[in-house]
C-alpha cells in the first residue's frame, strides 16, 4: 500500500488530507444544485474524463480545448484530473481496498455541497458514495419506491443507482462535508 492503512476510519482520514487540498469550484452543470445558496466555501466538481472537449475561446477568438484523455482521445480531461494526476492512485488504491469489486470511471467530488433532490441522469448503473468531515447533520437521503433511506456515508461505502433513485443532502452545520462518488459515466 503506498497511501492507505486498509483501516476505514485512518483511510478517511487521509483520503480527507488529499482532497482538503484541492480548489474547489462549481461547475457550470452544478450551479443550481445546491440548495444553500447562500454558502461561499463550497463545490461540486467532476474528476475524470469528458466530451466536453471545447472549454472557451481566448482573446482572438481561438478555441481553447481540454487535454486529451490518454486512454481515450476522444475525450477530454476535467479541469481537476488535468491539474492533479496523482489523485486517480489515490483513488484506485482507495477503491481498490474498500470497495475492490466495483468498476468505475469518474468520480464526482463536493465540498459543503447540499444537493437538492435529484436523479444523476448522467450516471450508467450504481455508485459508491462516501462522506467525511466534522459536521452534525448532512445524512444523505436516497428515496426507493416512496420509502426515504437516511445514511451517514461517514461509517461505510454506500452503494446505490443515483440513476434510479432520487437522492439529497439534508442540511448539515458545523466542519466541512466532503463527499466522494465513484461511478460510470460511461458504458463498459
Amino acid at each position: 500500500m503506498e497511501y492507505f492503512t486498509g483501516d476505514w476510519e485512518n483511510d478517511l482520514y487521509i483520503l480527507y488530507a488529499y482532497i482538503d487540498c484541492l480548489d474547489f469550484y462549481v461547475g457550470t452543470e452544478s450551479r443550481t444544485m445546491n440548495k444553500d445558496k447562500k454558502k461561499k466555501d463550497m463545490g461540486r466538481m467532476l474528476y475524470g474524463s469528458t466530451w466536453k472537449r471545447y472549454i472557451k475561446k481566448d482573446k482572438d477568438g481561438n478555441k481553447i480545448f481540454r487535454p486529451p484523455d490518454p486512454k481515450n482521445p476522444k475525450l477530454g480531461l476535467t479541469k481537476v484530473k488535468a491539474q492533479n494526476p496523482i489523485l486517480e492512485y489515490v483513488f484506485k488504491e482507495f477503491a481498490n481496498l474498500h470497495f475492490p469489486e466495483f468498476i468505475w470511471d469518474s468520480v464526482q467530488l463536493t465540498k459543503n455541497f447540499q444537493i437538492e433532490r435529484h436523479i444523476d441522469s448522467k450516471n450508467v448503473g450504481e455508485s459508491v458514495l462516501i462522506a467525511m468531515g466534522d459536521y452534525i447533520g448532512g445524512e444523505t437521503c436516497i428515496e426507493y419506491e416512496g420509502d426515504v433511506l437516511e445514511v451517514d456515508c461517514r461509517q461505510c461505502p454506500i452503494i446505490f443507482n443515483g440513476s434510479e433513485c432520487y437522492h439529497w443532502v439534508k442540511p448539515f452545520i458545523g466542519g466541512d462535508r466532503y463527499s466522494i462518488v465513484f461511478f460510470n459515466l460511461y458504458k463498459k
